[in-house]
């Protein structure tokens, strides 16, 4: 990085930055660099499980108050030492890697609840909260986030701001940027910004906007207004297995034109059904949908009722609603087994999304994108909209150990599946985020827009210190 000699500045910076937050919040314990140097993308995942060299930070520190993230970017302006936010390191795309050294900014001490508002259901928290931690502390009061991601017991709130996320109840309550009522936050020289608490504003650009989805490199959130929602009445879950994926996403579009949001759309193609079921014990054919309902117990016997109707004009078979249930109650067993090395193979995601009018072509595509490769390829449809949807894609690759490049067949999966992507008309990610995963890529899918970011960029970071490397930042570097 331009500026930062970590030979020359580190030690008098970090004598300066534990005057800021106490010697006991500043770690340079080797431990604590390795554990900190990856998220639980596989890339970073392998490298450390094989021993492949990794960059790592010079140093963590905990922050505990929004003064100290302040002084503490003041601090490494002063010094040129680059500063990566780090929430619960559960992403899945190599945000948080520190690729040019520096200090990881850990903001999990910053985890309190500042205030539930049951008037306006509202919730003021700070961004370092565990998202499973939270929710139950809402649940104790009569409400809940709606936010259920699968690496809920892992994640930050303020790591969900930082890459749009979205959780698997997001067809009826929102993705989180949806969420947001307002938001404080650091910008990269120091300065503290806070925007009003309100439903809507008309004052200028959203500024909210311009931080939410901005992955630690335009500023570091630290407080964060939710809307909230109370714990439904009654929650209906429905299973249906249709004949095609196809089948399957045509009776989800015409659900939710219909004015019907389910909190639940999971859609799994055959191979994804077949892994699905068969945890359970259920062999069938087809591809498995499974709605919930939740609300007032009038509101969702209706509209199970208008939904359930749709799905049979499509040949849709019921299944036992219990399915649905044991699913939502283990959804999150698989992201516990740590992706690594499946006899020879390396597990890995891409979540894309597309308009009604485009998606299926997309996942045509991109399943003929591959076909030549020897790979494991299933997906699902995850998240819907009246105007379109999320198809997440999980695949196996070989790992080939005694290659120059490992990952050679990785790169090649992810090189086909964006380019048909790009050119299907389609978004090469939906909640996940860049991070570095798809830096290659993000030029085509951003054009001039690319270049914008990088003027605001420099003109937030003119010492380019906060998350140098990512979101297409340094061009199309991978790791």
């Amino acid at each position: 990085m331009k500026g930062y000699n970590k030979d020359k500045v580190m030690d008098e910076f970090l004598d300066d930055l534990k005057k800021i937050v106490g010697e006991k919040n500043v770690s340079v314990r080797k431990v604590d660099l390795i554990n900190y140097a990856r998220d639980t993308w596989i890339v970073p995942v392998l490298k450390f499980k094989n021993r492949l060299k990794l960059p790592e930070p010079e140093a963590i520190v905990w922050p505990e108050t929004t003064k100290d993230v302040s002084e503490i970017l003041k601090l490494a302006n002063k010094y040129k030492v680059p500063v990566i936010t780090f929430g619960g390191g559960a992403g899945v795309v190599g945000g948080v890697i520190p690729t040019h050294g520096g200090i990881v900014l850990d903001l999990k001490k910053m985890k309190n609840v500042i205030e539930i508002n049951k008037e306006a259901h509202y919730a003021i928290v700070e961004s370092g909260i565990i998202s499973q931690n939270f929710e139950e502390y809402l649940n104790r009061f009569g409400f809940t986030l709606g936010h259920y991601p699968m690496s809920m017991n892992t994640s930050t709130i303020g790591g969900f701001l930082a890459t749009r996320a979205s959780g698997t109840a997001s067809t009826k309550y929102g993705n989180i940027e949806d969420m947001v009522l307002g938001l404080e936050f650091v910008l990269p020289t120091g300065e503290i910004v806070e925007t009003l608490n309100v439903p809507k504003t008309s004052v200028g650009p959203d500024l909210k906007r311009l931080i939410i989805g901005s992955e630690g490199v335009l500023g570091v959130i630290t407080k964060i207004t939710l809307k909230i929602f109370p714990i439904p009445e009654k929650q209906i879950y429905k299973v249906f297995m249709f004949k095609t994926f196809d089948d399957g996403m045509d009776a989800i579009r015409e659900i939710l034109q219909s004015g019907i949001f389910p909190a639940i759309v999971r859609l799994y193609d055959e191979m994804d059904t077949s892994a699905i079921l068969g945890r359970i014990g259920v062999h069938a054919e087809g591809c498995v949908l499974i709605l919930r309902f939740d609300g007032k117990d009038e509101i969702v016997k209706v509209e199970d009722e208008i939904a359930s109707k749709i799905c049979q004009e499509y040949n849709a078979e019921q299944l036992d609603s219990k399915i649905g249930i044991h699913w939502w109650n283990h959804r999150y067993d698989q992201y516990f087994e740590l992706p690594e090395v499946l006899e020879g193979g390396i597990a890995d995601t891409i979540e894309i999304a597309a308009t009604w009018d485009k998606l299926k072509t997309v996942y045509h595509k991109i399943r003929d994108s591959v076909s030549d490769l020897e790979i494991l390829l299933m997906a699902h449809l995850s998240h819907a909209y009246t105007t379109g949807g999320c198809i997440y894609f999980t695949f196996v690759v070989e790992y080939v150990e005694d290659e120059d490049d490992p990952f050679i067949h990785l790169k090649s999966t992810w090189d086909k599946i964006m380019q048909a992507c790009l050119d299907s008309g389609a978004t090469i990610s939906h909640h996940h985020g860049v991070g570095i995963a798809r830096n290659p890529w993000i030029k085509k899918e951003l054009g001039t827009g690319l270049e914008l970011l990088r003027r605001i960029k420099n003109a937030l970071d003119p010492n380019n210190i906060l998350n140098p490397g990512k979101l297409g930042m340094d061009g199309d570097k991978w790791i």
